[in-house]
């Protein structure tokens, strides 16, 4: 059984930084450190195989990139201001891995499927290694274990009442990529939620000349708020500009914040602060519904909740057209018919 010194759990941003650093650090020799992940390639959320046609992260050029590894415009064929996409990130994060020397501890297509503390401290893993050939079940042990894969990793998918009997495509959005080709046929598809990934959906299946209808329980959070950018006095404000700065950080009620303590106290902690905080995220809840929200034909895309609540689903309107026209379309068709 082979030992080593520490296993990353996941490729993806966070697993890349932590081997970086590890690697780096000189704290562990690379032969005795690897990084296993499921996926056939590096990225996690932005493997190659996850990426579909006109994904965007909601983060502009420069916001998302690792500090001694810079995002090179040119290299990359980016414009500043841009929202990067998918394709770039996946390839930043190869080249990042490949410059460090990461991609040589990298091992693909492994699922770790327990993780069993000994009794000596040290961890006990069974995976599982998918190749061409059949899956092949196997062990390893190791000093120091760390989990990096993120939320997403694994797709929810519902069961549905009758849908053995579906003769349609029926597939997650996690799979997009590989079932794309299959919705070439239909006409109307039903995207089931409102999150940023449904959105995504149902953009895709419009632009190819079907019909999307977003179906979202009633009893659920409701659709993001997608927030495209707005003008005041002839300055150009976006989320992502927004979200990226102190100031913004400190209206979060989150106690992990460090900076400027005496604000985050006053903010939170007083009558007066409370009140401001209140008055602040009322505001970004109005400027959100000024970005188009207003429109008639759009109010049941108009989200339940405030933009405080929305944690990551306070998304971004990062689409090459606008999203919001597809449904003014449908709403005009229908008034029509």
């Amino acid at each position: 059984m082979q030992h080593f010194d520490i296993v990353i759990v996941g490729a993806g941003l966070h697993g890349l930084a932590i081997a970086r650093t590890l690697v780096d650090a000189s704290s562990v020799t690379p032969q005795r450190l690897i990084i296993v992940d499921e996926a056939r390639s590096i990225g996690g959320t932005w493997a190659a195989e996850r990426l579909y046609a006109g994904l965007k992260t909601n983060n502009v050029v420069g916001s998302y990139e690792f500090s001694d590894f810079p995002m090179d415009l040119e290299r990359y064929g980016l414009e500043p201001g841009q929202h990067i996409p998918g394709l770039v990130v996946h390839r930043y994060l190869t080249d990042f891995a490949r410059h460090f020397g990461l991609d040589k501890l990298f091992r693909p297509q492994t699922r770790v499927e327990v993780a069993f503390l000994q009794a000596d401290g040290t961890w006990e893993l069974d995976f599982k290694c998918s190749s061409e050939d059949a899956p092949q079940a196997m062990k390893l042990t190791c000093a120091k274990l760390v989990i990096a894969t993120g939320l997403t990793s694994d797709a929810h998918m519902p069961t549905f009442p009758g849908s053995s009997d579906f003769l349609g495509p029926l597939f997650h959005a996690k799979d997009l990529h590989k079932r794309l080709q299959d919705l070439g046929g239909c006409e109307e598809v039903v995207v089931v939620g409102g999150n940023k990934s449904a959105w995504d959906v149902c953009y895709s299946v419009a632009t190819a000349g079907a019909r999307a209808h977003m179906v979202i329980r009633r009893s659920g959070g409701g659709p993001s708020w997608v927030w495209r950018p707005i003008y005041l006095f002839g300055v150009k404000f976006t989320l992502a500009r927004l979200s990226s700065t102190r100031f913004f950080s400190w209206f979060d009620p989150s106690p992990f914040g460090s900076s400027f303590s005496w604000v985050r106290r006053f903010l939170h902690g007083t009558i007066l602060g409370a009140w401001l905080v209140w008055a602040f995220w009322t505001a970004l809840d109005f400027f959100a519904a000024a970005t188009g929200y207003g429109d008639p034909r759009l109010m049941m895309l108009r989200p339940w909740t405030s933009t405080f609540w929305m944690g990551n689903s306070l998304s971004i309107h990062n689409y090459e057209t606008d999203w919001f026209d597809f449904k003014r379309r449908y709403t005009s068709q229908m008034a029509a018919s």
